[in-house]
């Protein structure tokens, strides 16, 4: 859940994204665990964090939850060996990622750009 390896010096634009983050399933505080594992890229508050929970029903938020789950299991055991044999041929650019945690699939990564036209 730690993006530090993915992130770009001054990276104004992954700092951006992610305060405009909103977990629809937060199992286990894991969006709490996120913020703290990226603490460098947050200045939110725990009030903040607490009002990002869109799912207050304990109920709602469990079935969600096990839904995903079995979701997740289906998507990629239909689509990461096929994701993979991609990666393999457009040979590894380092703007995506593929792995068992993190898929990023940016063909153009425009981080560095954005960050020499703001910083410049």
């Amino acid at each position: 859940m730690n993006l530090e390896d993915i992130a770009i010096e001054n990276d104004i634009y992954l700092k951006y994204w992610l305060h405009t983050l909103v977990p629809i399933v937060n199992k286990n505080h894991t969006f709490e665990k996120f913020i703290s594992l990226n603490n460098e890229f947050f200045s939110l508050n725990r009030d903040q964090i607490e009002n990002h929970s869109v799912q207050k029903n304990i109920w709602i938020q469990k079935f969600s939850t096990r839904l995903w789950d079995v979701c997740e299991k289906v998507l990629q055991t239909l689509f990461l060996p096929r994701t993979k044999k991609s990666f393999q041929k457009l040979a590894k650019p380092f703007w995506v990622i593929i792995s068992d945690d993190i898929l990023k699939f940016h063909d153009k990564d425009k981080r560095k750009e954005i960050r020499d036209t703001i910083f410049s």
